[in-house]
């Protein structure tokens, strides 16, 4: 469900197309697909970073963008079909969050 914080949305000035197209991105079925894949890519149990969920995607021959997987994995976040359990370093030494599902909640 979404909240009117997480609705996308255009400035006053932008042309209506602008703003037409943050109501489609809302109810887009890409990010539910989205979501999906990214649940697909936990459901194996391993725990893993944005980062490492990108990489998973892209050894499936997903051409899925990080952007896109980010935004699959906060709308699962969103729903409580995901558990924060730790932090790690990614490649370039950021520390980053590690997600696994949240297996008492089903889809």
């Amino acid at each position: 469900m979404m909240d009117a914080q997480s609705l996308p949305h255009a400035r006053a000035t932008d042309p209506l197309t602008s703003h037409l197209a943050g109501v489609q991105a809302a109810y887009s079925d890409s990010d539910q697909r989205v979501s999906m894949i990214v649940a697909g890519i936990l459901s194996d149990g391993v725990a893993r970073t944005d980062e490492e969920i990108t990489v998973a995607a892209s050894v499936a021959g997903l051409t899925e963008t990080a952007d896109r997987l980010r935004h699959g994995r906060l709308m699962l976040q969103k729903q409580g079909r995901l558990l924060l359990v730790g932090k790690r370093h990614t490649e370039c030494g950021s520390l980053a969050n590690v997600w696994t599902l949240n297996q008492e909640v089903k889809p």
